[in-house]
């Protein structure tokens, strides 16, 4: 990790292997004398005489392998001490002479800070350690969508501190915090230096917490300026359908390519990329075969043996399943293969759009012959390599004159076109592979026709049922009629 003067954090290698020792001993550290607190070593135990307090006291003892074994050492003496106490009995006294003469560190270590540099670490190591929040799957240092993420949540704070080398207090907090201008995302970075503290003793973080905590910013709200509906992408799409006839051959089947993955991102409601990681354009897929691409998300799923149809089968695929895998893989201009993960991984999906004349019109099961392909510069950074083919087809609506210049747009009028073909919130989120929560939240994107479009479909929505009663009768239905009883029996689901 780099930062933009050429200062790195390093010694992750010292500072795992020192963390694999440590989780190799640990189990053999008495019960009820000790604490850990990140790079400090602590003994924490009730003192063994009448009316005695717990304590928490420094260990002298660094974070390192041989540091680690004296530790040990100590927490044994530490319990055989108070086991015998406790059978024996002791006073205050003797309990302080025996404690100052084995374990000679009798408070908090007096320089058990962390640097920021050694604070990144922690956090850089433990980011590795841990899983990716939605598929599940162990994050790899030599993933460059594990890296990009790892930039994109925390190095772009990191680098804005001025002296990795200092300890944390509050004058260079509040300078690290003031690094970060108003018209940036102040509501992160505040919330990332919390964090930093987080890791500082308990006498620095009673004095950075509070007045971090004073300060009053709010989340920045996404303004929808980058917004279409489906007539300003119909106009455009019959435009691009137009020019592709007049194109060469080779130029049009490109174009008819990309073409392709913009309509699937407005019929479903995909994220940019996520089209380059369906697993079922062209062949059949069985569920099981579907649980191992989706790898530890998969797992939570029994076995199965049904088979789930090609995508571009239109006779044994007429609801148009679309199978997203966790992501896709790459070939960068060296030769050397990435994986680039979905945000949320692998999904089943249905169109949201449920409109038969826009979908016939589209056309989605018919796969060009000839579908855009991505190779990376192998000289690229993680960030560019795994938001390359997103920052691609960004660059293709622009090149082309397309209403919008930014992909997600279409992702936000899949979810708009879910909602004017009567689909429930809950089934579009789950369509589009994120919670209703983050549904509401954050897409919302809309011109204004589509706003006005989704006040008149709230007058379409299924009467009550008495009301539909007067209504028939008001309109001189039989109610008695047999096939109108059976029409309300279905619509409503009565009994008989």
């Amino acid at each position: 990790m780099d930062r933009l003067d050429n200062v790195t954090v390093e010694g992750f290698g010292t500072y795992g292997d020192v963390l694999k020792h440590w989780l190799a001993i640990e189990p053999l550290i008495p019960k009820g004398v000790a604490q850990r607190v990140e790079t400090r070593l602590n003994f924490k135990f009730t003192e063994p005489y009448q009316g005695g307090k717990q304590k928490l006291l420094g260990s002298g003892c660094e974070w390192s392998i041989a540091g680690i074994n004296d530790f040990l050492e100590k927490c044994i003496k530490l319990r055989t001490k108070l086991n015998e106490a406790k059978r024996e009995g002791i006073n205050a006294s003797e309990w302080d002479l025996w404690l100052k003469n084995i374990l000679p560190s009798n408070k908090l270590g007096s320089d058990d800070r962390l640097t920021y540099r050694q604070i990144f670490e922690i956090i850089e190591n433990e980011y590795y350690q841990g899983r990716h929040k939605f598929t599940g799957e162990k994050r790899s240092r030599e993933s460059v969508s594990c890296q990009s993420s790892f930039q994109r949540t925390y190095t772009d704070y990191f680098v804005k501190c001025l002296n990795w080398d200092e300890y944390p207090d509050w004058d260079n907090a509040k300078a690290f915090w003031e690094r970060f201008p108003e018209n940036t995302c102040q509501y992160e970075a505040l919330g990332k230096i919390k964090k930093i503290i987080s890791y500082c003793p308990e006498l620095t973080k009673k004095e950075i917490l509070p007045k971090l905590n004073r300060i009053k910013v709010e989340k920045k709200r996404g303004e929808n300026t980058k917004a279409i509906d489906w007539e300003q992408f119909f106009e455009w799409l019959q435009s691009q359908e137009k020019l592709v006839q007049e194109m060469p051959e080779k130029q049009a089947m490109a174009r008819e390519g990309w073409l392709w993955i913009f309509k699937m991102c407005v019929a479903y409601g995909l994220r940019p990329a996520e089209i380059m990681s369906a697993i079922n354009l062209f062949k059949p897929i069985s569920n099981n075969e579907v649980k191992k691409l989706w790898g530890e998300k998969g797992k939570k799923y029994a076995d199965s043996k049904g088979i789930n149809p090609a995508f571009n089968d239109k006779v044994n695929n007429p609801k148009m399943l679309l199978i997203l895998g966790n992501g896709f893989e790459v070939t960068d201009t060296s030769g050397k293969k990435h994986f680039i993960t979905n945000k949320t991984g692998g999904r089943f999906c249905y169109p949201p759009c449920q409109n038969k004349v826009i979908l016939n019109y589209l056309k989605l099961q018919n796969i060009p012959v000839q579908l855009p392909e991505y190779t990376p510069n192998a000289n690229s950074k993680p960030r560019t390599i795994a938001g390359g083919f997103s920052n691609e087809l960004g660059d293709k609506l622009q090149d082309w004159k397309c209403p919008t210049t930014q992909g997600y747009s279409f992702r936000h009028l899949g979810k708009m076109m879910g909602l004017l073909s009567g689909l429930p919130i809950g089934v579009i989120a789950k369509n589009m592979g994120h919670t209703e929560l983050a549904s509401e939240q954050f897409y919302n994107r809309q011109t204004m026709a589509t706003a006005n479009d989704l006040a008149e479909q709230a007058t379409k929505y299924p009467l009550p049922y008495q009301v539909a009663i007067g209504e028939l009768e008001s309109s001189g239905f039989n109610l008695d009629d047999p096939s109108v009883k059976a029409i309300l029996r279905i619509i409503y689901q009565l009994d008989d």
